[in-house]
């Protein structure tokens, strides 16, 4: 399931009678995951019906509610239905009484296609590098270029391609480095943008002051996301780089995706390499940025799209459309900051609005997101540097045999032209 905090606030202020699910709302992000398994689609959905159908369920959180309800991949074919009812349902309520369901945030300009074609599509996590995603959902801009976006959050990186492994997923954002991976070891795998130009991790830490030099990270704990996952890849290759020993010279406490900010801030570690909005969140609450990794790094790419050989081969057209809606939604994102706030307000709804504004003044101060969806050689060289010294690839697969920049430039050239 997408936005595991925003879905449960939504649901809870909907359907408020309904036990557990207030308290669902209120649990620490850590506790999401072992809730979900307790309390599975198919039972909220029903529970959500049945007060729709008796009139019981505020129409008011309909188009917040149609938006965030997605189903888990393990459970899709059983609960699709169930979810598809109540959706109608709730949209059926929210426009007797005036609520615009689609897109949530409407930008001038938008229009939608007639036809659209169902994409399913893996983000590693839900963060705010990925603010160009998100603008582009809320403005609608995959809709206008005939897409329509099944979008959920797989847990890391190495969980989004193994979406498009599987099958599951027809594209999938994160380390692209994935891709790169399946290729040396014989599978498939082809990069068909950039969504993420820049390391977009800051150090965050209540008890230090900034660190200038890596050097300073001696005898420190430092706490990532686990190997291979990218704040973990440069955290590592950037202490090495600087004579450190990992283990012994500097500790790397390696924890789930998502939750850095919360065990630095429980006395696990010195400092959280973490990224928007848990940064600004932990600013927040007394913290602050130590250390930049988008300057320290320099041009990178960080997360691309990926996609298998055959997608590209079958329906072109729909990853034309995809690379496309990227490249006008990253524009957009730079174009139009406040629209851009707004997006990310609505998508992290449980974090004071400052806090999410601040995180997009920073991600945007920092030139986070892709400015252009086109692979750049300069940032997939820096990804690929570090991934060989690392020894997650060997470099074998040439620029060209694993970036297809054919989609990006097109695209540039309709937005352009």
């Amino acid at each position: 399931m997408r936005h595991f905090p925003g879905m449960f606030a939504c649901v809870a202020a909907c359907a408020p009678s309904v036990p557990g699910l207030a308290q669902l709302a209120r649990m620490p992000c850590g506790s999401w995951a072992p809730a979900l398994s307790a309390f599975v689609c198919d039972d909220m959905a029903r529970r959500l019906l049945n007060l729709a159908e008796q009139g019981e369920a505020n129409p008011l959180w309909a188009s917040r509610l149609v938006q965030l309800v997605s189903i888990g991949e393990a459970k899709r074919s059983k609960s699709m239905k169930i979810v598809g009812i109540l959706k109608a349902r709730m949209v059926q309520a929210a426009l007797a009484v005036g609520v615009t369901v689609a897109p949530v945030l409407a930008h001038p300009g938008s229009a939608v296609a007639a036809d659209l074609k169902e994409v399913n599509f893996s983000e590693a996590v839900h963060n705010l590098g990925y603010i160009n995603l998100y603008v582009g959902l809320h403005a609608g801009i995959f809709e206008k270029n005939g897409l329509k976006m099944n979008v959920s959050a797989a847990g890391g990186d190495t969980q989004t391609f193994a979406a498009v492994l599987g099958g599951s997923a027809d594209f999938a954002i994160g380390d692209a480095t994935m891709a790169v991976m399946s290729r040396e070891a014989g599978g498939p795998g082809v990069v068909v943008g950039t969504v993420v130009q820049r390391a977009h991790y800051f150090g965050v830490s209540k008890t230090l002051e900034p660190i200038t030099d890596p050097k300073q990270f001696k005898g420190l704990t430092i706490v990532t996301s686990p190997e291979p996952n990218t704040n973990y890849s440069v955290a590592k290759r950037m202490l090495e780089n600087a004579g450190l020993k990992i283990g012994t010279d500097t500790t790397i406490l390696q924890v789930s995706p998502g939750t850095e900010i919360a065990a630095m801030l429980a006395g696990q570690a010195d400092m959280a390499i973490a990224y928007q909005p848990g940064v600004a969140s932990a600013v927040d609450q007394g913290a602050k940025v130590v250390f930049d990794f988008s300057n320290y790094v320099g041009p990178f790419c960080n997360t691309g799209i990926m996609v298998l050989p055959s997608t590209v081969e079958t329906d072109p057209e729909m990853v034309q459309a995809l690379v496309t809606s990227f490249e006008e939604a990253s524009r957009m994102t730079y174009a139009d900051p406040d629209f851009a706030k707004k997006v990310a307000r609505a998508e992290f709804p449980d974090l004071p609005g400052e806090v999410v504004d601040a995180a997009i003044d920073a991600e945007l101060q920092y030139k986070i997101p892709a400015e252009t969806v086109v692979v750049q050689k300069d940032q997939w060289k820096n990804l690929m540097d570090m991934q060989i010294y690392l020894g997650n690839v060997k470099g074998t697969v040439p620029f060209d045999e694993v970036i297809d920049n054919s989609f990006a430039e097109k695209a540039v050239e309709k937005v352009e032209g």
